[in-house]
């Protein structure tokens, strides 16, 4: 089953993101994640928290993977760094619906492609739909 990372991150010292983001996007990669997003630029839709800077998505291809890579001696320096320089929340998601109706990251691409002309249309978005929040780019 894939696993996503989601982290709201908000710098604190700039001084480590250069480097980390140089050195921690191959290390991601080689250990099977892919970056969904990095971004400032969200849109902040419900609650009352006081938005982060920065928006983390990265997929993994299992729950071992994403663990593996967060336990690292590869990464154990980038990470204390980030966490020196940063305050935030990283979470470890199933790609799972518990209440099985959701077709998820894990279902199969038969799955995926199974479904109503309605399901495979596009939803667009009006132009300047999202607000840019934060301004440094830096996380896992």
């Amino acid at each position: 089953m894939k696993y996503d990372t989601v982290a709201e991150l908000t710098v604190t010292d700039p001084g480590w993101t250069r480097d980390y983001v140089a050195a921690v996007t191959p290390m991601v990669e080689r250990y099977g994640g892919r970056y969904l997003a990095r971004s400032t630029a969200f849109e902040k839709l419900e609650g009352d928290r006081e938005p982060p800077q920065l928006i983390l998505l990265i997929e993994w291809p299992d729950e071992e993977a994403a663990l593996e890579f967060h336990e690292s001696d590869d990464y154990r320096p980038y990470r204390e760094r980030r966490r020196a320089g940063s305050h935030g929340e990283f979470l470890l998601v199933a790609g799972e619906d518990v209440n099985r109706v959701a077709r998820s990251a894990s279902s199969s691409a038969a799955d995926r492609r199974v479904g109503h002309a309605a399901d495979r249309q596009s939803a667009t978005r009006p132009a300047g739909g999202s607000r840019r929040v934060g301004g440094t780019a830096a996380g896992e």
